[in-house]
């Protein structure tokens, strides 16, 4: 702690390995001309060094050679052709950094600039081809970047955390963009992948909060990874979703509540992951590709406005949450070739009116239709043999329901009404199982109120159904099996005129006319 001053002497080669390490009072430094390496963590946690002149014959600084040191401006002489990683890291005071006009270095290693916080700007080399994971990590006052016409990598969150960044134009040289490269780059406004990217990382520009354009002019990718755009909340347009496309990931736009652009899903996508539009806030209108075959969990949950997607027949599955507070879905954008829908896949879609559950469809899962507030008409195919718990819950303009006979399980509170009962336009229930065996079990709860609301049961079955859990609660019409008053005369010109009186019940299963 006692040294301030360091002079090497003349005809030495190398600084080892760390040889100066936590000399935290040293404010100078005079290496000689001969000097070819910086080793490993030499001059690491060198807190009052400020300047330090690198020899000319200079090759390699080692890995984490001044990490955490007080260094506020380095200049990389043409000699060096190594630089490890690590070796500027945490440089909390470095404001400049400048690489000869000739350098020979052809990798910026990880995390070699990561945390250096001051550091506002930087020109890349034309001899670098890589920049690797995590190099300029967290340097969040780095406003512009100078990349060369040589690189064609750059790393796993080589620019994550860089959130004064503004404006980068990426090499069209460039073929691959790693994982999280330019996220949380909350500055960034527009940002184009040039023709020869191959790979294309996850989450490679999410967060990029004030992001407004983004062009993806490659044709070699045949993805959009998972989490590209994540939470790009400014994001309005993204140019040239092309048909080398197959597959859309998981979260792709996820949380860009800003996007406007009529969304046109090429015909080559065959999967969209889950989540990968959800809380799109601002999209209208979807065009959907016509190879997909499932849309996945909460795909489109949370698009409050969209209000204009057509589905193709090619989907035969609707995920959970796909469409959950669509709040502006008018018509149930579902076809008959349709055989599962998952829970909760259009909750909150209050401008429906009705719906109608596709003939292979065997199942109304849980909350699948719960608090639409506009639904007034529900028809149930017979294919379908279970309703789930809370299926049209809280759906308060419902104002009858057939269920089918073929239904064996319904679930809990299936379809309660509004918290407010007095909202209910509930009024009939029709049913028509036959024996008691084939009555489901309606549990409590079954809708928000069992006054003022008729069960329509077959011609002399009342017994089974006041025996039947939770049937027995409401006013069960057509139990009574009533007998016809039948006129019969002869009319003006000579014909046989039958006038049938019917029974004052709005429920009749079958009729039997016998006239003698």
């Amino acid at each position: 702690d006692l040294i301030k001053t360091i002079t090497v002497n003349s005809g030495a080669t190398s600084i080892g390995g760390y040889a100066f390490l936590l000399c935290t009072k040293v404010t100078k430094v005079t290496l000689p001309t001969t000097i070819t390496t910086i080793g490993g963590d030499a001059f690491e946690r060198t807190d009052a060094l400020t300047t330090i002149t690198i020899p000319n014959k200079v090759t390699t600084i080692g890995s984490s050679a001044f990490n955490l040191s007080g260094l506020t401006q380095i200049t990389i002489p043409n000699s060096v052709t190594t630089i490890g990683e690590t070796a500027f890291y945490d440089c909390k005071q470095l404001t400049k950094v400048t690489f000869a006009a000739t350098s020979k270095v052809q990798t910026l290693s990880s995390r070699t600039f990561e945390g250096c916080t001051k550091l506002t700007s930087i020109s890349i080399p034309n001899s670098v081809t890589a920049i690797n994971s995590g190099c300029f990590r967290g340097c969040t006052a780095l406003k512009t970047v100078t990349m060369p016409n040589a690189l064609t990598y750059i790393g796993e969150a080589a620019f994550i955390n860089c959130t004064a960044l503004t404006t980068i134009t990426i090499p069209g040289t460039v073929t691959t963009i790693g994982q999280s490269a330019f996220r949380n780059c909350a500055s960034l406004s527009t940002v184009t992948v040039p023709s020869k990217v191959t790979t294309l990382g996850g989450y490679c520009f999410a967060e990029c909060s004030a992001l407004t354009g983004a062009t993806i002019s490659t044709t070699k990718i045949t993805s959009i990874p998972g989490y590209m755009f994540y939470h790009c909340g400014s994001l309005k347009t993204v140019s040239r979703i092309t048909d080398n496309i197959t597959s859309i990931g998981e979260c792709a736009f996820c949380g860009c509540t800003s996007l406007t652009m009529t969304m046109k899903i090429p015909n080559s996508v065959t999967s969209i992951g889950e989540y990968a539009f959800y809380n799109c806030q601002s999209m209208t209108t979807v065009n959907l590709s016509n190879k997909l075959t499932e849309i996945a969990k909460y795909t489109f949950g949370n698009c409050y406005v969209l209000n204009n997607l057509t589905m193709p027949s090619s989907v035969t599955e609707i995920g959970e949450g796909a469409f959950t507070n669509c709040v502006k879905l008018t018509t149930l954008p579902i076809t008959n070739s349709i055989t599962s829908i998952g829970a909760s896949a259009f909750s909150g879609c209050d401008a429906l009116t009705s719906v109608t559950i596709p003939p292979k469809v065997t199942t109304i899962a849980n909350d699948c239709f719960l608090s639409c507030d506009s639904l007034s008409v529900v028809t149930i195919h017979s294919a379908v043999t279970g309703i789930g718990a809370y299926a049209f819950r809280d759906c308060p303009s419902l104002t009858n329901v057939t269920i089918p006979n073929s239904v064996k399980t319904i679930g809990k509170e299936a379809f309660l009404g509004h918290y407010d009962s007095s909202k209910d336009k509930m009024k009939d229930i029709y049913v028509s199982w036959q024996t008691a065996a084939a009555i489901p079990a309606w549990p409590d709860g079954g809708i928000s109120r069992t006054y003022g609301v008729n069960l329509h049961i077959p011609c002399g079955k009342g017994s089974i159904y006041r025996a039947a859990t939770g049937w027995q609660k409401y006013t069960i019409v057509g139990e009574t099996q009533y007998g016809l008053t039948v006129k019969v005369a002869n009319n003006a010109h000579g014909k046989v005129q039958i006038g049938v009186a019917l029974p004052p019940e709005p429920y009749v299963q079958e009729m039997t006319v016998s006239v003698e």
